[in-house]
């Protein structure tokens, strides 16, 4: 049942401090650790509390900012805004879901406080003020919007629909026009979706949505954070993980006999094709010279170094927090567990080696968190979204200019996730078949990947930003798949338990040898 509150304030509800703390410590609190989006689930929560809000709420939308203090000394600053929703428009617009409402209202206002994103008329506002270039004043700043696109018109009839899938942000969809984007998770200082997003917008690669908007938060003081982006909508046909995942559980089920026969994969094309547009991704990103934060800059052995550093810091707190939470893992891999465990000196002289991973690359601009569902599928091309980078990375480090491999690792991993989930899930009810299907599996994975690699090292053979000779190449490369295989472990540990498996089995392979992903 929801918290209710008595709002007798005619201005903003949280203007009265006492209800302004009970909403914090009963409603905000238990709401945030329920939200995909919130990434301090594996943290325990000292308290959270509004930071900033308008004082008078009358767009229909309350642009609020969330401070949230853990136990352990960190700290997190959030975008949520609110809503308002009156007993009216629960009639006319239907009941609310329960898991959107955070409290019940009486008073002066009165109705349903809910999570704006939940409610179609306080996203329309939202998007019309974006569109509208007019500036909000909070209690301790202002919000600022940006438009790119001036013949842009707010959409007041467009059907919305919202991204279910899993995701470190919000995103709805207005119709055929606009995907507003709310930046959840926050850093003072330009984020990358909205800087690449302008930069490729402004540059010849058309394989991302054109950016129409954005908003952004100055407290005073300092760097500006942003908030919230409007995009162009891209017609699609779903993301390619939908469609990787598809034909590797065809593939995985077709009884043809063969162990080196690629008969039956088709991904292999579209493949090929996701390697073209990701190369050209990165020439486009190499051809800042005239920005700073553009411009492409040598790969060194100093880079090495601190890759290696970053690497070998990664490890060290995976696996601290892997050793302290090992029952909190599935009881099947805990003996995998408890294997990479003692093999954590190795795992340290493999990153060691990092340090001789540099010939022949650039550093530039970069995806940054590069996967199958990062990349929309649209009539047999593909469309690239979502720039922010690992979400878990400081905005530092996801503003850095990195060898574009890393992406390229990240592609690779992807794929293999993709072949590994459908395994597990087949096995799930074929659990005879367990071996057979794991090395159809990775016969998928790997004959895809050839197909995306070869077409992306045939379309960037003339740009000289990624390694051209092959022993320079696979060496950058192996870096940056180890790197990622380290971060998913991480992530898979603080928010999906139960997908641990692939990387800790990707990892184990890579220690003993057998596998460079």
């Amino acid at each position: 049942m929801a918290l209710v509150l008595r709002a007798d304030s005619t201005r903003s509800p949280f203007a009265d401090d006492l209800l302004r703390r009970r909403f914090e410590r009963e409603a905000l609190e238990p709401f945030l650790s329920q939200q995909r989006w919130f990434a301090g689930k594996a943290r325990t929560i000292s308290h959270a509390r509004l930071s900033d809000w308008p004082e008078d709420p009358t767009d229909g939308v309350m642009l609020t900012l969330v401070d949230v203090s853990y136990e352990d000394g960190g700290s997190d600053r959030y975008f949520m805004p609110l809503a308002l929703v009156s007993a009216a428009r629960q009639t006319d617009a239907g009941p609310v879901e329960s898991r959107h409402v955070m409290a019940k209202l009486e008073g002066v206002h009165s109705g349903l406080l809910v999570d704006a994103i939940a409610d179609d008329d306080a996203c329309r506002a939202l998007i019309a003020l974006m569109l509208s270039g007019r500036k909000v004043e909070l209690r301790h700043g202002q919000t600022r919007p940006a438009v790119c696109d001036s013949a842009a018109e707010a959409p007041r009839h467009d059907p919305l629909t919202r991204n279910a899938r899993e995701q470190s942000n919000s995103c709805v969809i207005f119709g055929e026009r606009y995907v507003l984007k709310l930046l959840r998770r926050l850093e003072a200082g330009p984020n990358p979706e909205l800087e690449i997003s302008r930069f490729l917008s402004a540059s010849r690669f058309t394989h991302t949505p054109p950016l129409i908007a954005a908003l952004e938060y100055d407290g005073g003081g300092g760097d500006p954070t942003s908030l919230a982006l409007v995009q162009g909508f891209v017609a699609n046909d779903g993301t390619a993980w939908d469609h990787a995942v598809d034909d590797a559980r065809t593939f995985l089920l077709n009884d043809a006999p063969g162990a080196l026969s690629t008969d039956g994969i088709g991904w292999l094309g579209p493949a090929a094709i996701l390697g073209r547009r990701t190369a050209e991704m990165h020439a486009a990103l190499a051809s800042g010279e005239r920005s700073a934060a553009f411009s492409p800059e040598p790969f060194t052995d100093t880079d090495a170094d601190a890759l290696a550093a970053r690497m070998a810091a990664d490890a060290v707190r995976t696996l601290t927090r892997l050793e302290a939470r090992l029952e909190a893992v599935p009881a099947s891999v805990q003996p995998q567990v408890k294997a990479l465990l003692e093999l954590k000196e190795t795992l340290a002289n493999r990153i060691r080696r990092v340090a001789t991973a540099t010939g022949g690359s650039i550093r530039t601009r970069v995806h940054g968190d590069f996967h199958l569902g990062q990349v929309l599928a649209a009539d047999g091309d593909f469309i690239v979204i979502d720039f922010e980078g690992e979400p878990t990375r400081t905005l530092a480090e996801r503003r850095a200019k990195q060898s574009p491999l890393k992406d390229v690792a990240g592609m690779l991993r992807s794929f293999g996730y993709a072949a590994n989930i459908t395994w597990l899930s087949i096995a799930e009810t074929q659990p005879d078949s367990s071996a057979q299907l794991a090395e159809r599996a990775r016969q998928w994975e790997e004959s895809v990947a050839r197909a995306f690699l070869g077409a992306y090292r045939e379309t960037m053979a003339d740009i000289p930003v990624v390694p051209a000779a092959d022993e320079e190449f696979d060496r950058l490369l192996d870096a940056f798949i180890l790197e990622k295989v380290l971060y998913e472990l991480d992530y898979e540990l603080a928010s999906r338990p139960h997908w641990i498996r692939i990387p800790l089995l990707s990892l184990l392979r890579i220690l003993d040898g057998n596998d460079r992903r």
